[in-house]
């Protein structure tokens, strides 16, 4: 047997079948967590949960539609294992660019984070960041103030951000920075936070431009994607992981369940429109009729043709040649007189008659 045909009989079986969802799941994980995301897991799912066992043989719709969800279900939890180990993870320091117009020579803002990173509901968090005013582009004034921004939406500076629906906590909090501040110094900030949450801030350190005399902010670099810096977290992990493990379902439901059923639902179409062809097909060109008498002549277990009645040939019969009475071929005595017959009577004569003769 073939390598593949090989492999194809193997995952038809129950436990091939129990592999494939497997192999599915890990994909969707892997490529979720670590690889590229969302955007990756679509494809993994598209090729491992649709593709893969179309190749096998698994053709059905209901069957692909069953194992599309089982891999959703199964995935989603597991996903949010590794997200949840993840952001229990302290972040590293940030700092701000050290490139214009924000940084010149080096960062404004250096080594900022918050300590602790995980604690209990209801305690107070400490903000620590180290302020460089020598690192202020040029054409700028004094450093004038440090902000804080405290969310449970990432990046968020206001109680209006793009990121998130409005009602999140947002908490704001502000220093102003002595005149004539050039050399570096270390900030804090302290605050307490309730509830229990995933939070996230920004920092920032607002100066004039001196050319426009418009008032600009030196923001700390955070995530490519919402530039916010992740943490403290307010919880322990099964807290974490239940805050988490909503949001995760919605994602994986609707990017990869999504794309998944509609991809499954342009399979369905194609494999009706074949069905059709197949139907047509068979319509315009049916079988020849069967000729019964034909196949009865033909088939070797046919009985064969009833043979006619034989035909009786009449006996022959003759006289005897004293008293003149009927006898038959073979008699030796005559049955009537008792003259012996000297030799058979030749064939042929008269028919028996109804009754001797008297």
């Amino acid at each position: 047997m073939q390598p593949g045909r090989a492999v194809k009989s193997f995952l038809r079986t129950r436990l091939g079948f129990i592999l494939l969802i497997l192999l599915a799941i890990a994909v969707v994980v892997v490529t979720y967590t670590y690889i590229g995301g969302p955007l990756l897991a679509i494809v993994g799912m598209l090729v491992f949960g649709l593709g893969l066992p179309i190749w096998v043989g698994t053709s059905r719709p209901r069957t692909l539609a069953i194992m599309g969800i089982v891999i959703l279900v199964v995935s989603a939890p597991l996903i949010t294992v590794i997200e949840t180990g993840a952001i229990l993870t302290p972040t590293s320091t940030a700092s701000s660019s050290t490139s214009l117009p924000y940084g010149h020579g080096g960062a404004v803002l250096q080594n900022a984070a918050v300590s602790p990173f995980v604690s209990a509901s209801g305690s107070t968090f400490t903000w620590n960041v180290s302020l460089y005013p020598k690192y202020l582009p040029p054409q700028s004034s004094r450093a004038l103030w440090l902000d804080l921004f405290i969310s449970t939406c990432p990046g968020a500076t206001g109680t209006a951000s793009p990121n998130c629906a409005g009602g999140y906590p947002f908490y704001l909090l502000n220093r102003t920075l002595p005149g004539g501040l050039t050399n570096g110094t270390v900030e804090s900030f302290t605050d307490q936070l309730n509830g229990t949450n995933i939070w996230s801030w920004q920092m920032a350190v607002a100066f004039h431009n001196v050319t426009t005399g418009n008032l600009t902010w030196t923001f700390l670099v955070g995530d490519p994607t919402y530039n916010g810096i992740e943490g403290p977290i307010t919880g322990n992990y099964w807290s974490t992981y239940g805050l988490l493990i909503g949001t995760i379902y919605e994602a994986v439901l609707f990017y990869l369940g999504l794309v998944f059923f509609i991809a499954l639902l342009i399979y369905m179409v194609f494999k009706n429109r074949k069905r059709k062809r197949l139907d047509q097909a068979a319509r315009a060109n049916p079988p020849p009729p069967i000729d019964a008498d034909a196949s009865a002549t033909a088939s070797p277990s046919a009985p064969p043709p009833a043979l006619p009645p034989p035909t009786l040939t009449p006996v022959a019969e003759a006289a005897c040649p004293n008293c003149a009475a009927v006898v038959y071929p073979g008699e030796k005595v005559c049955w009537k007189c008792g003259t012996k017959l000297a030799s058979p009577p030749p064939s042929g004569g008269s028919p028996l008659p109804s009754a001797p003769k008297g």
